[in-house]
């Protein structure tokens, strides 16, 4: 039996066999005694060797049973994309050198604190100060009617934090967009107030050195309103800049028609984080004329603006306590005590570190759930308003988090027409407003109607926004999130990904939280590499065991260890979930290799005599079978017999026989499909996709779940997900009918008929390929959303996040990725091969 130590100490590789020597039948073979004799020569034990000779006997037969008159066929598929030499190469510093865990530990601690700051009401402190915002509240004139600003701190705020090159703004911040609407607004400001300084004279030169890079930039419509109407001021202070540049005068054409088309008008209780720049007929009013001053208490510019045209004392009242809060800067938002409880959880979650601050995250959703309301939520509790990008990213949180929400809060964010609707010319609140709607719809319960319009509006939008808007770490996190969802990802895939995207939005007008943004990152980075080193250090153990086992002498089979590891790494990423890692590789292999022998190369007679060696469980049932069966027999006896063993060890309870009726169940499944094959049957539809959801493998890719640290029913140990439940209904139906749609013309190939195509067509004569696709998307749209009930529902007692169905719901996801595109495991070489790469094989860059 395999024995796994900690993970930070490595693999103890020694192996003990879980069957007696004398269970052992002998092995009537053309083995040779200078084989036998060379064999006991090693200090080999009779079991060992009798095993080995095995594996000789098998190699001789392989080519033999290419020719021994038997009608076989073959499977088409690739080779191994990864041999044992590239795998035993494999080797990082992260794992060696405590210097890493160490930085990593006290990031942890780091992020930790904030968590606990932000809980005890001190989050303030992370919130970075925005030049753009500052600049305005400095323009604010008294509000006693003397020449003098009303706020002074601000000034001095502007004067103090120049950059050397001229400009202001974050350092971290590579947007030259960014930095020149942040140092035009400083410059404004100082001119403003008719302030002598070199400081101007440097950031206007600073923005005529930008000016002549900007040509070769793409720029988002945000940049253009509100830099356009910036030099509108500029040149009314008669500020020295190149107003007749060619770009420049780009930017006026293109303004007009924007404004034109009523960018504000378009889109109910959206974001109005640019309305300062809009003209002054563009501010959000009543028909009457009424202004909607609580739309603006979350954002300092557009509080500044206003006051300044109407002296209204509540906006004077938020701005003398957002400074003082924050001394003499104010931020891009604020308050945002929700929003940013709810983007600290949306970004350990998806930076892959979340299980670090299980306790943390609870505490930060309890507090936002307690300002939960029928309408939603806005950027902080005492926010008079909703909006779509906190009300959206909230339901998502907590529906996920097993709160109760209702998806009706979405319905407030439609127009009068019970639409919802965009802007021709959106800014980056709107499009991460709508981003987060997509998300969230994707957790949709059957018959939440609304849930279903926002995810068509959602999908729509974002489409045709990404082909507009510049390439940038924003452009490809919206790419990502259209292909993969949710449920055709897995947690490394999307903390790989979410690596790349991490940051600030590369043309957004400020940042909130840049200090805790880099320790998130920092340490996700850190995390990703040392858990890489661990990864090597596995595969190696698993690529030696399948080279001892003889299993890599199989020619029949896809070879897929590599692949399958990669999966399991992508489910389970804490250290001390070695057993399950290794476990859910050693069994998929096994099963890949017997579904290859009854899908393509054993004979019926052949396949019977397999399954009733696996019912009979007993080493000398191998005496019966063909040579090439026998190892493969052996390696799933002791492989199952060993994991029964370890399980018993974590949860305290025999589960070989649980584990037997699965293997016993998948088996009879294939057999049904090899006789299919064999008579050139086409079952129904039904009849089909019945003995499919067993032999999708699920209830066999879910014994590993026995050796996580989770809670199982006191009656059969995964009744929450084995064959029995809702739960692998519903996976299995929906992972078989996506598999099918994308496996289809393979599985032709090689003579498999029968699939839910197929057997659709058949029993609806007169349609086609197109129409079975049709109805199988269909399906699976109805399905998916019965699925997200089954795991995040009221029925259940404590968050799916917490029991077995979450590490389940991954496997099902990571089957889902690998046939997105095609059959992911015949055809490996290209998505999953990158997907090897990028998870298993690279690190990052820290």
């Amino acid at each position: 039996m395999s024995r796994f130590t900690s993970a930070t100490h490595g693999l103890n590789l020694s192996i003990k066999m879980p069957i007696s020597v004398s269970q052992v039948p002998s092995i009537r073979s053309n083995t040779s005694k200078y084989e036998l004799q060379k064999l006991r020569s090693t200090g080999r034990s009779v079991l060992q060797t009798r095993r080995q000779l095995a594996i000789i006997n098998m190699t001789k037969r392989s080519e033999a049973d290419d020719n021994d008159g038997v009608e076989r066929r073959k499977g088409v598929f690739h080779p191994n994309l990864w041999d044992d030499g590239f795998i035993q190469s494999l080797s990082t510093v992260y794992h060696e050198q405590a210097s890493y865990r160490e930085r990593a530990e006290r990031l942890i601690g780091e992020v930790k604190a904030v968590f606990d700051s932000i809980s005890m009401g001190d989050g303030d402190q992370f919130i970075s100060p925005s030049a753009y915002d500052t600049a305005w509240v400095a323009r604010v004139p008294a509000i006693d009617g003397s020449s003098r600003p009303q706020f002074p701190q601000a000034i001095d705020w502007i004067l103090l934090n120049q950059q050397q090159d001229g400009s202001w703004g974050s350092q971290s911040h590579l947007s030259l967009t960014h930095r020149l609407t942040d140092t035009l607004a400083c410059v404004i400001a100082l001119a403003s107030w008719k302030i002598e300084s070199v400081q101007i004279d440097e950031g206007l030169d600073f923005i005529t050195r930008g000016v002549e890079k900007l040509q070769s930039e793409s720029v988002p419509a945000e940049f253009e309103i509100i830099f356009a109407e910036l030099l509108n001021q500029a040149k009314s202070l008669q500020l020295s800049l190149p107003y007749e540049h060619s770009c420049l005068q780009s930017l006026w054409r293109k303004q007009e028609p924007i404004l034109a088309n009523g960018l504000m008008d378009s889109v109910a209780k959206r974001s109005l984080s640019s309305l300062e720049e809009m003209q002054d007929h563009r501010m959000n009013t009543d028909s009457d004329g009424t202004m909607h001053v609580e739309s603006f208490l979350s954002s300092p510019a557009v509080a500044a603006r206003v006051l300044m045209r109407t002296g209204n004392p509540i906006c004077l009242a938020y701005l003398n306590n957002v400074l003082n809060k924050f001394g003499d800067y104010v931020p891009g938002m604020y308050p945002v005590d929700l929003f940013q409880r709810l983007w600290m959880v949306d970004n350990v979650e998806r930076l892959g570190i979340d299980r670090h601050f299980k306790k943390e995250i609870q505490v930060t959703l309890d507090y936002v759930y307690s300002y939960w309301n029928g309408k939603g939520i806005g950027c902080g509790r005492d926010s008079l308003s909703p909006d779509l990008n906190s009300t959206s990213l909230g339901f998502r949180t907590l529906r996920l988090h097993g709160y109760n929400v209702s998806a009706d809060v979405l319905e407030h964010f439609k127009d009068r027409d019970g639409k919802f609707v965009c802007s021709s010319n959106p800014t980056v609140g709107e499009i991460r407003s709508v981003l987060n709607l997509y998300r969230a719809s994707l957790l949709a319960f059957p018959g939440e109607k609304v849930m279903e319009e926002a995810e068509t509006f959602a999908r729509r939008y974002l489409e045709e926004i990404v082909q507009k808007i510049p390439p940038s770490k924003f452009s490809r996190e919206i790419e990502y999130v259209l292909e993969f969802g949710w449920q055709s990802t897995v947690p490394r895939w999307e903390a790989r990904s979410y690596i790349d995207f991490h940051g600030l939005d590369t043309y957004s007008p400020w940042t909130i939280y840049e200090m805790a943004s880099e320790k998130f990152l920092e340490l996700a980075k850190l995390e990703f590499n040392i858990f890489n080193s661990l990864q090597h250090t596995e595969l190696q153990y698993l690529s030696r065991w399948w080279n001892d086992s003889g299993m890599s002498q199989m020619r029949f089979t896809r070879h897929r260890n590599v692949e399958y590891y990669t999966m399991a790494s992508c489910i389970a990423m804490e250290p001390s979930q070695s057993a399950f890692r290794i476990g859910f590789t050693k069994l998929c292999g096994i099963a890949t290799c017997i579904d290859d022998i009854y899908d393509t190369y054993g004979t019926i007679d052949e396949l019977k005599l397999f399954r009733e060696a696996v019912k009979r469980w007993d080493p000398s049932a191998i005496e019966s079978l063909p040579e090439y069966m026998k190892s493969v027999y052996m390696v799933l006896y002791e492989l199952v017999n060993e994991m029964a063993q370890d399980t018993e060890r974590t949860q305290g309870r025999d589960t070989l026989d649980y584990a037997r009726n699965a293997w016993e169940a998948i088996i009879d499944a294939h057999l049904v499909e090899a006789e299919w094959i064999a008579s050139g049957h086409i079952p129904t539809f039904e009849e089909y996709l019945e003995n499919s959801k067993v032999t999708s493998g699920l209830h066999i890719a879910i014994l590993p779940i026995l050796t996580l640290d989770v809670p199982l029913p006191d009656q059969l140990p995964l009744q929450e997900i084995d064959t029995l439940s809702r739960f692998h209904h519903l996976a299995s139906t929906i992972g078989r009918l996506s598999g099918d749609m994308n496996a289809y013309k393979i599985d032709l190939a090689h003579g498999e008929e029968s699939s839910c195509i197929s057997c659709y067509m058949k029993d609806n004569p007169g349609t086609t390929e197109g129409d079975a696709h049709n109805y199988a998307n269909v399906t699976i749209s109805y399905l998916m959303k019965e699925l997200n009930l089954e795991l995040m529902g009221q029925h259940n007692r404590v968050s799916f996040l917490r029991t077995s169905k979450k590490p389940a719901f991954d496997i099902y996801r990571a089957s889902n990725y690998m046939y997105k595109y095609r059959d992911g495991y015949t055809i490996a070489d290209k998505e999953t091969k990158n997907l090897v790469m990028r998870t298993l094989v690279q690190a990052v860059s820290l």
